[in-house]
């Protein structure tokens, strides 16, 4: 048999719960695949708050819960990030070697694609984040 929650409890775990819903409904605008993420944590969002109108009880547990699944899918969202051109954000594909390919340029974050649209500039002015990169060497 399980102890009823006091109140102080009650209210403490309905705060957590709340501000992982606001940590899972907030965003940046700028992640490359925002309306799919945006979409997939709303329906997080709405399964923990419905258990939690439907089982008061676990309240606390769908805040952990939650919690859970917003580190575990923003450490997915990371490695995504990781393997696709930081330009065109599209995914490496390591098997398309052409000179233009999808493929990853050497050891940069950006794909042949990009590298080879860049050098082909003719503009004056061209300025871009392949051939310009931030002062100290870094990719942005």
């Amino acid at each position: 048999m399980t102890k009823k929650p006091t109140a102080s409890t009650e209210a403490r775990d309905l705060r957590a719960l709340l501000e992982a819903v606001r940590d899972a409904l907030t965003l940046d605008y700028g992640v490359p695949d925002h309306d799919e993420r945006l979409k997939e944590r709303a329906g997080l969002a709405q399964v923990v708050l419905r258990d939690g109108l439907d089982v008061p009880d676990r309240i606390g547990w769908n805040a952990d819960w939650l919690r859970h699944k917003l580190t575990a899918e923003e450490t997915e969202a990371a490695e995504r990030a990781k393997n696709r051109c930081r330009r065109c954000h599209r995914p490496f594909d390591p098997a398309d070697t052409r000179h233009d390919g999808q493929a990853r340029h050497r050891e940069t974050p950006w794909c042949r694609w990009c590298v080879d649209r860049c050098h082909e500039s003719t503009d004056f002015a061209h300025a871009c984040p392949v051939c310009d990169p931030p002062r100290g060497g870094e990719a942005k």
